[in-house]
């Protein structure tokens, strides 16, 4: 008989009152944030107003508090939870936080979606692909045809 998963894989990083403190300290989560450590099937049941953010995005995405402005544009361009996407939409738009961040850009949504497709996975949360952007193509005759 398959063992019922209560935690999730990353669950070892908040599911006591100690490792909560050192993931807090490490990924710099503000006192005033309130963090709680929920398995995904029981996410639906919370307060109004509460912003239920994947441990998932946080760890491998790079998501920082306080929310970088591009990724709360992004996701309101959207209309997107962040429960929807997929984790390599937080790395793409946290990338392009830092490549503005180092090199002094000012990368927007819409660079962004200029370089990707948003679409959805098989379990139906959204991803983005990167479009498909053909070279552009130079007919160069044969020799034989040149002119002299």
């Amino acid at each position: 008989m398959a063992k019922k998963k209560t935690q999730g894989k990353l669950a070892k990083y908040v599911n006591t009152p100690q490792a909560m403190a050192v993931f807090r300290r490490y990924y710099g989560v503000p006192d005033d944030v309130h963090l709680e450590y929920r398995f995904w099937k029981d996410t639906l049941t919370c307060e109004p107003g509460d912003l239920i953010l994947p441990l998932v995005a946080i760890i491998e995405g790079g998501v920082r508090f306080p929310m970088d402005p591009l990724l709360a544009h992004f996701l309101d361009y959207f209309n997107l939870s962040p429960n929807q996407i997929s984790p390599n939409i937080f790395r793409i738009v946290m990338g392009v936080v830092e490549l503005n961040r180092r090199l002094g850009l000012d990368l927007t949504v819409h660079d962004i979606i200029t370089t990707y497709n948003l679409c959805t996975t098989q379990n139906e949360a959204y991803s983005l692909r990167p479009r498909d952007i053909a070279p552009p193509t130079t007919f160069v005759p044969p020799p034989s045809e040149q002119p002299p």
